[in-house]
């Protein structure tokens, strides 16, 4: 009997041993605090768009941050974190070891005062439809706000945005910055009414707010961001096309419709629409000359009684 129980005890105390390594928590992945900057156009310090310098701070920087396991075969990215700031000089992100991360970040210049704050309290509207944060929140429930082209109530708007991609982040004690590369998502339009010499002519392009030239105030000139942001991001040579209306208000105020005008603008370049009115008392002495500036010559088409009449397309080689 004294043998069995000794048998015995060396049995439990072996079982025992072996569960206790089975229920052995696994330990927490090492974590890392990895800063956050930017590359590439919105490093530059000069552009072929004229760009006024914002006040401090005004600027709104939205980031989504995907993990993915970095195991071999892996290839889809989950959400991980995401936050809009205002200030990103000593911004940094835990992140965490046998993962691989991709960032998507949108900064749109002097952004407090371009999208809306619902609260009054920096709840902003799209693209963001985020909090302004000090931190970042480590959440998965967000969708896909910043790549959205949308800004307020527009997809077309007088808005100065850079947007940027960079994926397959490994975090280690030698890699503690990532540099994230950004492009200019954006276009320039100048509008101008020759021979306007009463009423208001109303420019408008599609899914934008409305622009008005009058005798007195015939030019008009801004930054527009491009719907097509993630394509635009892709190519150097991406090229949107815009409807645009024209209409005139007489002094009268009866509105005569000048037509409808499709409109190639380039990504970071600034396009001249010269409007020439002969007489806007019919509306087929209209014609419109556009004419592509900055960073070498641009195309030059003239629209004559709702018709593209002449076309002169630079190929940038000489004879």
């Amino acid at each position: 009997m004294a043998l069995f129980a000794v048998l015995m005890c060396v049995n439990f105390a072996s079982c025992s041993s072996e569960e206790d390594v089975e229920l052995d928590v696994p330990q927490k992945p090492k974590e890392y605090m990895v800063s956050l900057g930017f590359t590439g156009e919105i490093s530059v310090s000069e552009s072929p768009l004229s760009r006024t310098e914002p006040e401090e701070k005004n600027d709104l920087y939205g980031f989504m941050i995907y993990s993915c396991p970095n195991v071999e075969g892996k290839t889809t990215y989950e959400p991980y974190a995401h936050g809009l700031f205002d200030d990103i000089t000593s911004l940094k992100v835990k992140l965490l070891e046998g993962y691989k991360y991709k960032f998507t970040t949108t900064m749109i210049v002097n952004g407090k005062k371009v999208i809306r704050d619902t609260s009054g309290s920096g709840s902003y509207t799209f693209p963001f439809i985020m909090n302004l944060a000090k931190d970042f929140y480590y959440s998965d429930a967000f969708k896909y706000y910043v790549e959205c082209p949308q800004i307020n109530d527009y997809e077309i708007y007088t808005a100065d945005r850079y947007y940027g991609e960079t994926a397959g982040f490994i975090p280690s004690e030698e890699n503690s910055s990532v540099g994230i590369y950004m492009k200019r998502v954006v276009f320039g339009a100048k509008f101008v009414a020759e021979n306007l010499t009463e009423g208001t002519l109303y420019v408008s392009l599609e899914k934008a707010p409305y622009i008005h030239l009058t005798p007195d105030e015939n030019e008009y000139e801004n930054i527009f961001t491009l719907r097509g942001i993630k394509t635009a991001y892709e190519s150097d040579d991406y090229v949107e096309d815009v409807k645009v209306n024209l209409k005139w208000k007489k002094e009268d105020e009866v509105y005569v419709p000048l037509g409808e005008h499709t409109i190639s603008f380039k990504r970071n370049k600034l396009t001249t629409v010269t409007i020439k009115v002969a007489d806007l008392s019919s509306d087929k002495n209209i014609s419109i000359e556009l004419e592509d500036e900055e960073m070498g010559e641009g195309d030059n088409i003239t629209i004559e009684n709702g018709k593209i009449i002449d076309t002169n397309v630079n190929t940038g080689t000489e004879e």
